[in-house]
């Protein structure tokens, strides 16, 4: 008997604990686990590895710090810009900054006010923020498919890495303000869109290095026009890094004035010959390519520059933050009466995003 027990034992021991999903709602109508997203991190019962779904309608209040490795998994934000038509449309929002300290943890479809990370291989994906702020030495970030906003400003750095990272990639972003890399190194860095206004300092800028740099949009929109030619200090401005660094810089669309070290580029690109910009319907759409836009073939092997573009094997932006492979109630029919087993029949229609 004393020989089945440390069996018993053992096998508690050694046996890996399955990862569990968790519903979290600030709504009590919702009967969610949690009622936010710092009680479920507080909980000794969500572990690491563990995935919090975050109902539409959420509202997390005061700063957070999600210390352990999570996966929070949100609705999106704007509907009304996707053709999922799922019948909640609320976003799930964090009104105060949201610190990733947990190497490994991954966040999609939310709304932030600004992401403060200091923890290696974190991702963001499908989110809506004003900034991305670095603050620890690390490694293996990715930002896929994010609409960084800045606060209304073209000359706010939404993306600053006060510490560098290394081993990291960052595409299929818009970025509606300036991006400061610092010192990092080893990044991938493509098919990204960065519109912002600077007569100073370039938009992309950073002492980058071993880096790839390709199929962006990067546009200086600043109209300043009583600057020293000599000193290129203008709207000109569009990029920091040079293949000195062991960079490689090639088919990017810039609006800055031809430079024969970056390769196969297109050059003297405008804002509204490049972006839908003034003439589209929504905020996010304003960044989407024209039909006779400069970027469209610019790209490598033939491909598209910009986030709405994509090299083989990558997923164009998507408006609105609709996670991946998210199923979304789109319809439902439930019976007003039980049944002759005192169970309700209903019926759902499901949606997914590719």
């Amino acid at each position: 008997m004393k020989k089945i027990y440390f069996l018993l034992a053992a096998l508690i021991l050694t046996g890996s604990v399955q990862a569990r999903a968790w519903r979290v709602c600030s709504q009590t109508n919702q009967h969610a686990h949690f009622l936010s997203v710092s009680a479920a991190v507080a909980s000794d019962q969500v572990l690491a590895d563990d995935t919090l779904y975050i109902e539409p309608g959420h509202v997390e209040l005061g700063e957070l710090h999600i210390t352990k490795k999570l996966h929070l998994v949100g609705p999106g934000y704007n509907y009304l810009l996707n053709d999922i038509n799922a019948m909640d449309i609320r976003n799930a929002a964090f009104t105060a900054i949201v610190h990733l300290q947990a190497s490994g943890t991954t966040v999609s479809g939310c709304k932030f006010a600004a992401v403060y990370n200091s923890a290696s291989s974190t991702t963001i994906s499908n989110c809506i923020m004003t900034q991305f702020y670095n603050t620890n030495n690390v490694s293996n970030i990715t930002l896929n498919n994010n609409f960084i906003t800045g606060s209304g400003s073209y000359n706010y750095e939404i993306l600053y890495l006060s510490s560098p990272i290394t081993a990291s990639t960052i595409k299929n972003n818009i970025f509606w303000g300036r991006v400061h890399f610092g010192n990092s190194n080893d990044i991938s860095f493509f098919n990204n869109t960065v519109i912002a206004a600077e007569n100073s300092v370039n938009i992309v800028r950073g002492n980058l290095s071993n880096s790839l740099i390709y199929n962006n949009i990067i546009i200086n929109h600043s109209t300043y026009v009583n600057y020293n030619i000599s000193d290129d200090v203008a709207a000109n401005r569009c990029l920091d890094a040079v293949p000195s660094n062991n960079n490689t810089i090639i088919n990017n669309v810039f609006s800055c004035a031809p430079r024969a070290d970056y390769t196969n580029s297109v050059f003297n690109a405008t804002l509204e010959g490049t972006l839908m910009w003034s003439d589209a319907a929504s905020i996010e759409e304003q960044f989407r390519h024209l039909a006779n836009s400069p970027a469209v073939g610019a790209g490598t092997n033939g491909t598209t520059c910009g986030a709405y573009g994509a090299v083989a094997g990558e997923r164009p932006y998507t408006p609105a933050g609709i996670p991946q492979y998210r199923p979304y109630i789109i319809d439902a029919t439930v019976s007003d009466r039980p049944s002759e087993n005192n169970t309700v029949n209903a019926s759902f229609k499901i949606k997914v995003q590719q």
